[in-house]
Order: structure tokens, then C-alpha cells, then sequence
């Protein structure tokens, strides 16, 4: 998802008053300094103008969230640790200050049982240009032509230029299955297709 926003929507561009602004390395600059209710909102928004009248009003930014634990909870081995890491909520006990908030390997398990995999602790493996079948120097050129970027430590040689090739890797890896759901017509297709 990362990818295709960064793709789609210049999310590794940063303006001038952007930068000026400390915002070079905000993920979603746009949204710095919003609240929680006005993002609630708009994301509120958006799924509802999709929505067909007799049924939008049911539906909202908290309609994603409940989707996700709704299917997670589902899976055999599911915990409430384990939805809890993933939805960002509280177990409401006292457990809640020993475990590590920022230890995003807590969510896997959960991320799984979204991907619907019988072993919850499947390892994640992050798709490298190395580990595609595809010529590497081809890989990078469509990296440069897809992404625009001016945040230097995305720059190849510094420390997130690896960010780039993951997520130019993950494009590559999941072209398939996009264009198998989305249809050739996909926004995001197209621009794969247009630059490649």
C-alpha cells in the first residue's frame, strides 16, 4: 500500500514548504498537525461516496478497523495480544505497561491470520530486487522512473534507499494479483505499465 501512495501520490516528495515546514520525513505530510476526528472523517468520506445510498450511512473509517479484528478473530489461533498489537487497542489489564508499544513484530501474528495463513507465525519475508527473477538494472530504472523523490536519505547509498527497493520489489512481486483484481485499467497498473 506504501508503495502504490508513494507512487501514485508523490508520497516521497516533499515541497519546498515542506521542508521549511520539518516535514521531510513525516510519512503523510499532509495530515501533520490534523487530529484523529478530522482524518476520521475524510477516510469516512471516501468509503461512503462509494457506497450505493441504501447502505453507506452503515459504513465508516471505523468499518476498516472492524473488518481486520472481525477476520482476525476468526483464525483458531488468534489472542487478544495478538489483535490488540495489530489494532493499536488495549487488552484493558494491567499487562498493557509491560508490553513493548513499539515492537511492530507484536502485529504479525495478526497480519497473518489476515492473509489467511494456517500458522500465525509464518515467518514475513520483504521482497528484495535480488530475489526476482528479473534483470536488477531494469528493476532500478523503473524504481527511478515511478517514485519521484527529493528526501536525501531516500537517495541511493543512504540508509533508506533500501525502503525504495523493497517497495519497487513489492510492486514487481505483486503486478499479478493486482491486475488480476483491479483490472489492466487500475491507476496503478497503468502507471507500471507506462513507465516499464
Amino acid at each position: 500500500m506504501m508503495a502504490m501512495y508513494c507512487m501514485c501520490e508523490n508520497g516521497l516528495y516533499r515541497s519546498p514548504q515542506q521542508i521549511s515546514s520539518g516535514l521531510t520525513l513525516a510519512v503523510f505530510p499532509l495530515l501533520h498537525g490534523k487530529t484523529d476526528e478530522y482524518c476520521s472523517e475524510k477516510t469516512t468520506k471516501v468509503i461512503q461516496s462509494v457506497l450505493p445510498e441504501q447502505v453507506k450511512d452503515q459504513f465508516s473509517a471505523k468499518s476498516l478497523r472492524q473488518a481486520g479484528i472481525n477476520q482476525c478473530s476468526k483464525h483458531p489461533h488468534m489472542t487478544i495480544f495478538h489483535l490488540c498489537a495489530l489494532s493499536g487497542e488495549s487488552t484493558q489489564t494491567t499487562v498493557d505497561s509491560y508490553l513493548d508499544a513499539d515492537d511492530v513484530g507484536r502485529g504479525v501474528p495478526a497480519i497473518n491470520a489476515l492473509h489467511k495463513k494456517k500458522n500465525l507465525f509464518t515467518p514475513v519475508v520483504i521482497p528484495t530486487l535480488d530475489s526476482l527473477r528479473t534483470d536488477k538494472e531494469s528493476a532500478l530504472n523503473l524504481m527511478s522512473a515511478i517514485f519521484q523523490c527529493n528526501i536525501p536519505k531516500f537517495s541511493r547509498g543512504n540508509e533508506l534507499y533500501i525502503i525504495m527497493e523493497t517497495f519497487t520489489a513489492s510492486l514487481i512481486m505483486h503486478y499479478p494479483q493486482l491486475r488480476k483484481d483491479c483490472g489492466a485499467d487500475n491507476r496503478v497498473t497503468n502507471m507500471l505499465m507506462d513507465k516499464h
